[in-house]
């Protein structure tokens, strides 16, 4: 093999490209013969071939090209492997861990090149068969499995391109889930059937039909998922409650249906459950289950709720401990979303006062008020007027993404007679300012996560919480957290409530 100067051969390639022979020149005298044939690799360098274990054979198209100022000559050219030893030095340069592939495991389709007059490129098949291959790689994760190859001629071969390294990938085609509910799913129907979908990684290489079940991860996950969810009310389902379907991969296909069973009356009412559940091993060994597990939280409630929108004519605010001049409170309760409370935000905060209470009415309102800023928590009391089973709160941000402030809430309820509240003057203390605990509240919705979007945002108390018929004509407000910078800053343009009216199809009474 004979090796040139870079800037020679550049030099070479060009006269070839743009000759039209000429009597007038003597190419044979301006430059030497070897310039005549130049031969390069052109994917030269380092590649990478990545492959599935359920291809039978991967092919990488190597191409080696012929340039020179005699492109109409025939030429001809081997491709081998590196020696081992040559192998080790470059992982010594680079500070690899690498190892050839073994033999057998490749082959180059057409070792012996050869260009016939006017040719210019040769495509060189590199074939690789991954089943031979999965075996060492899975065993050794940690070392790059390498082929180098050279184009080695007679005639000159461009330096810096008559080498190429191909880096060896394999990829284990894997089944996951995709398409689980986002909430705990609530089960009404004598069998209720929840619908997942089973997604296959590579499919493309998948030529056959594979089947993969669900199977059930283990009682220990119960234990898992109650921690990661800060609470202990999940419990595991009993054997004969659920079943688990099987996925089918159809040829070139990436999704297959996933169906999960749930038998009502095995289940407990009012108690949530959680089913652990995980991709077992397909039918087709070269491909494998993710090994994630997929959590599907449920509640079996004991009764269905009927609701409607109710009526805040009427309604009336009690208290606000943080609110701008001209952005009232009620603003929350006028029906017109283009309207907004704001907390205040100009101003000395409160912590700086002996006492924020306005005792003058100062603010124009009728109802309890703070003066000046507070950061969080913001709470507003709501006198909603008669007693209401609340099923779901709904709430209305700002217009205007950088107005919508709401990000954490919590909503409680009481059915004591009066709203009581001391300020500091009346032997009351100032933490009550932002508690207004001396009611006898329950808190029957938290959300931390109140995301920022135009329309009614709909959250309905938990299905736990639900069942326990909480009632009450006191509603309070505890904003936790705010997407502002700014910690005192909050708003809010509208609050509705839907109201449970009906319990199993019986309306319900809640004036005894």
């Amino acid at each position: 093999m004979k090796t040139y100067r870079h800037m020679l051969l550049l030099l070479g390639y060009a006269i070839a490209a743009t000759s039209c022979f000429n009597s007038e020149y003597d190419y044979d005298r301006l430059f030497p013969a070897e310039y005549a044939k130049i031969l390069s690799i052109k994917n030269a360098g380092t590649v990478t071939q990545t492959m599935s274990t359920l291809e039978e054979v991967s092919t990488y198209d190597m191409i080696v090209l012929k340039g020179g100022w005699q492109p109409q000559t025939t030429s001809q050219a081997t491709v081998c492997a590196w020696t081992q030893d040559e192998l080790d030095k470059y992982a010594r340069q680079n500070g690899l861990k690498c190892s050839m592939i073994p033999e057998g495991t490749w082959s180059v389709c057409t070792p012996e090149i050869r260009f016939a007059a006017g040719t210019q490129a040769q495509h060189v098949p590199v074939e690789f068969r991954p089943s031979l291959l999965r075996d060492e790689m899975e065993a050794n994760p940690d070392v790059s499995y390498l082929l180098p190859l050279r184009v080695v001629s007679e005639d000159s071969v461009m330096e810096g391109k008559d080498e190429i390294i191909i880096e060896v990938r394999l990829e284990i085609p894997t089944v996951s889930l995709t398409g689980l509910p986002t909430e705990v799913t609530r089960i009404t129907e004598e069998v209720q059937q929840i619908n997942l979908q089973g997604q296959l990684s590579m499919y493309e290489s998948n030529t056959d039909r594979c089947t993969c079940p669900l199977v059930y991860a283990g009682d220990e996950y119960v234990a898992q998922y109650n921690a990661s969810q800060s609470t202990d009310i999940y419990l595991p389902l009993p054997q004969d409650a659920y079943g688990l379907g099987v996925m089918n991969f159809t040829p070139g296909t990436e999704n297959a249906d996933a169906t999960v069973s749930i038998r009502k009356e095995r289940l407990e009412p009012n108690k949530y459950y959680v089913l652990p559940v995980k991709a077992g091993p397909p039918s087709n060994p070269g491909i494998a289950p993710d090994g994630q597990v997929y959590y599907l939280p449920l509640f079996n409630p004991s009764h269905e709720y009927e609701t409607a929108d109710c009526d805040r004519t009427g309604w009336e605010i009690l208290f606000c401990n943080s609110e701008a001049a001209g952005m009232a409170s009620p603003s929350i309760l006028d029906g017109d979303p283009g309207t907004f409370w704001h907390s205040a935000w100009e101003g000395s905060y409160w912590s700086e006062y002996e006492d924020c209470f306005d005792y003058s009415h100062t603010m124009g309102q009728a109802y309890d008020l703070c003066l000046g800023r507070r950061n969080l928590p913001i709470t507003i009391v709501i006198n909603m007027k008669e007693r209401v089973w609340i099923h779901s709160l709904g709430i209305v941000q700002r217009s205007g993404l950088s107005n919508m402030y709401a990000k954490g809430v919590e909503f409680y309820v009481s059915d004591d007679e009066q709203f009581l509240f001391s300020p500091v003057r009346e032997g009351g203390d100032i933490s009550d300012y932002s508690n207004v605990a001396q009611n006898r509240w329950t808190q029957i919705l938290t959300d931390s996560n109140i995301p920022q979007q135009e329309g009614v945002i709909w959250r309905q108390v938990p299905d736990g919480t639900l069942a326990e018929g909480i009632s009450g004509h006191l509603l309070k407000i505890r904003f936790t957290a705010t997407w502002h910078t700014s910690q005192d800053c909050m708003s809010m343009a509208e609050l509705y409530v839907k109201a449970v009216n009906k319990v199993d199809g019986k309306p319900i009474n809640l004036t005894d």
